[in-house]
Parts: C-alpha cells; structure tokens; sequence
C-alpha cells in the first residue's frame, strides 16, 4: 500500500487525505445535489474528529499552542470575513448581493442585504475580528470560530488534567458535552455566536482522541470492504434523520456519533487504498482548505453568472445564495470544480506573490547591511 511521507516527520497523512475528500465534500453538499443530506451526516463531524486525532498524544506548550490556533484559525477567518466586509458594498452594486427583498421569493433560504454606511462598515468589521459575525459570502468560517474555541477548550482540560495524564476528564467532558447537544438539538435552542455548534464538534473531537488512543479500531481501515459497508450503512442512516451541525442539529447525540465514526471510517478506508496520485490531490487540496472554505461561495458565482449569461435568465439570479437551485441539483460537479480549484488557484498565486515579496524584501535588508 503506498504511502505519503513528509521529510521531517516521516509520519503516515492519511489524515491529510481525509481532510481533503472531506473538504470536497463540503463544497458538494453547498451545490445542492439530492444525495447531499448523507454527506452532511458526517463530512464537517470528519474535520473536528481529524482534529483530535492528530492532537492525541502530544505535549503541548500553552502559549506556543494558542498563537498556533490564533494563526491558522483566528487569523483567516478575521482577514476573509473583514475583506468581505469592506467588499459588502461592491457586491450589492454588482448584484453578488440583492438589496430587494423580492430575493426571499426566487429561492429558499435567502437573505436581502443591504448597503453599509461607514459606522455599520467600521462595526461589523470590529465583529469579524471579535468573532462575533460572518458576511453570507464568509458563512463557511463558522467552522473556524467553531474549531477555535473546541481548541481552547480541549487546552483547558488537557492543562486542568495534569496534561492529560488524568484522562478521565476527557471521557467526562465529552459525556457531558454529548448530552447538552441533544438536549440543544431537542428543544431547538439557539445560543450566541453559534455556540449551540460548539458541543456537537467537541464530541467529535473527542471521537479523535478516542480513535488514536483506541488502536482496535484502526484495524477496520485495513478492511476493503470497509467503503462499502460505510456508504450502505450511511444510506440508511440517512434516511432516518439529519444533521446540520452549524445549527446544532445532530438528530440526537447516539446518531450523531454513529455516524460521524462511521463517515471517518469510509473516508479512511479510502485513503488508504486510493492511488498514490490520488492521495497527492487531496493532500494538495488539504493544503489549500482554508481557501477553499472561505471562498468557494464567491466561486459558485462565475458559475452562477456563466449560466445566466448563457440562458438569458435575469441577472437578479446572480444573488441566489448559494447556487441556482436547479442547476445546482443537476450540475453539482460543475460548481464543485469551479468551487475547489478557484480558491486553491488564488491559493497558488497567493504563495508566489507571497515569496517574490519575500525574496524582494530579503535582497533589499541584504544590500542595506551591505552598505
């Protein structure tokens, strides 16, 4: 079976793969397509289990671990959320944003917006920066903030218990935050700053911790037919309720991690059967998740304005958040493309004009020591 190695740590990244499939996942699930309520039954609940997987076992120093955290989680979803902020105004002239209420008729589940004044401009981007809000074009960061306080949370016990010598704290928090998610998801209860998300992905993180610490269950990876039984038994999970973690809705805390061990089992499974060229797209993917999160909805708008363009339609549609929902449905791949590789392009050239910069900078501090 090949293997994907890094040169400083010489570790497995299955992992890594993981994240990836489960990122395209997720911009699957946002096109819509009729199969996408068993994607959700297990694709975000992935992350936050890899998550806690790849955390087992380490040693952690608190201060180097939280600007870690404030670099690749706080840091994005301040910069993304702040720039489409600033950008509000541009794209409701545009028309990327409706400011018509008429909107709230052409599809479920939209939103009329409206233009900033200076004051409102100045606010919300002081709330991106504080988490307390995201712009619709921003709504993917939930996951961020989400992931960022089940970090913090995770360092507080892991401090509380002796770093992690004591582990019962462990299983006891995540008992604990298993039954405040069901009881969130039973009496539909909405708490600030989306923190009714928050307990649900501490389960699943703590499903991460569980795993690596539970060597048993890796050996169902090795299984082939491991894909199979997980996409069977994922099919008829699915049809017996749903999960919408964003809104704390795990049809209760029993389903919520039966699948969420049974979605990490198949992508696993898969990861580690797939071709090494395979893996090598997903961990490129991975690398470049962020981006995808953050702008995959911008994406889908090329598409969305490709298609009016096309077909005469009204450009009032280009509004429709997040795809034409027809379209959507049918053509899910197309906006799955354009959704994963148009970010992980701004990704590519990001890095290139990040490193000329750099290299430019480097020559300049070297000629002044010179001189």
């Amino acid at each position: 079976m090949a293997q994907i190695t890094t040169e400083t740590s010489k570790r497995n990244i299955d992992v890594d793969v993981v994240k990836g499939m489960a990122i395209v996942l997720m911009v699957i699930g946002h096109c819509g397509p009729l199969f996408s309520r068993y994607i959700y039954l297990f694709h975000m609940a992935v992350f936050f289990i890899a998550s806690g997987y790849c955390e087992y076992g380490k040693v952690i120093d608190g201060k180097v671990f939280v600007l870690k955290k404030v670099k690749s989680l706080w840091t994005p979803f301040a910069v993304y959320n702040g720039t489409f902020t600033l950008l509000n105004n541009l794209f409701c002239y545009s028309g990327i944003y409706s400011t018509d209420t008429n909107i709230l008729n052409l599809a479920s589940g939209q939103k009329a917006a409206h233009v900033y004044s200076l004051k409102e401009t100045l606010w919300m981007f002081i709330k991106n920066v504080f988490f307390l809000g995201e712009p619709q074009m921003g709504g993917g960061s939930w996951f961020l903030k989400t992931m960022f306080t089940v970090q913090i949370a995770y360092l507080i016990i892991y401090l509380i218990s002796q770093k992690g010598k004591n582990q019962i704290l462990l299983y006891i928090t995540f008992l604990i935050s298993a039954v405040i998610a069901g009881f969130i998801d039973r009496e539909s209860i909405e708490l600030p700053f989306r923190l009714h998300a928050f307990f649900a992905a501490y389960v699943a993180f703590s499903l991460g911790l569980f795993i690596k610490k539970w060597k048993s269950y890796e050996k169902l990876y090795i299984n082939k037919g491991a894909p199979v039984i997980a996409v069977f038994f994922l099919g008829v999970m699915g049809n017996f309720n749903a999960i919408e973690m964003i809104d704390g809705k795990i049809g209760n805390p029993t389903f919520f991690i039966v699948c969420s061990l049974t979605g990490w089992l198949l992508l696993m499974s898969i990861a580690k059967y797939c071709p090494l060229v395979v893996k090598k797209i997903f961990c490129y993917i991975n690398k470049h998740a962020v981006e995808i999160l953050m702008l995959h909805f911008l994406a889908f708008k090329i598409v969305t304005a490709i298609v009016i363009a096309t077909s005469g339609a009204s450009w009032r549609m280009l509004a429709i958040f997040p795809v034409l929902p027809d379209f959507g449905r049918k053509y899910w791949y197309i906006y799955t493309i354009v959704g994963v590789f148009a970010p992980v392009l701004y990704g590519i050239v990001l890095s290139k004009i990040r490193r000329m910069l750099s290299t430019i900078m480097d020559g300049i501090i070297r000629k002044g020591i010179i001189k």
